[in-house]
């Protein structure tokens, strides 16, 4: 049969009706919400896949402030978040040779984070923002 939507509470994601897992347990995030994708209510709008939408609830984000940021340039290990967080943001496709050029210091690049050692948010560092 196929699967279904079906309401599931996810540890980190306070659960509302865009945020769904299917009978087979996989979860559908919703949709992005960045003001530059042109038809907010198009099924083309990506759904977010970011890890940090799984590490940090918006309550905890809520409560951060400036001063629990860290600013960096891009790097390797961020490859991989970069690509998602781009996809979620901006409704145009980038190539390969961009992001390569952005966490291999070729292009500047500036990325806030929240460390993991701030209030028990997470275990890993989280990508906020960035400009590349």
């Amino acid at each position: 049969p196929p699967s279904r939507p079906i309401p599931r509470v996810l540890p980190g994601i306070p659960w509302d009706p865009g945020t769904m897992a299917t009978l087979n347990g996989d979860v559908e995030m919703p949709r992005s919400s960045s003001s530059a994708m042109p038809d907010p209510e198009a099924e083309t709008v990506p759904r977010l896949r970011a890890k940090v939408h799984r590490r940090l609830s918006p309550e905890q984000l809520q409560r951060l402030s400036l001063s629990d940021l860290c600013f960096r340039p891009l790097q390797s290990s961020d490859m991989d978040e970069m690509i998602a967080l781009h996809q979620e943001w901006f409704p145009v496709s980038y190539d390969k040779d961009f992001y390569n050029m952005s966490v291999s210091g070729s292009l500047y690049s500036l990325v806030a984070v929240v460390p993991s050692e701030k209030a028990d948010l997470s275990e890993e560092e989280n990508i906020l923002g960035m400009i590349t």
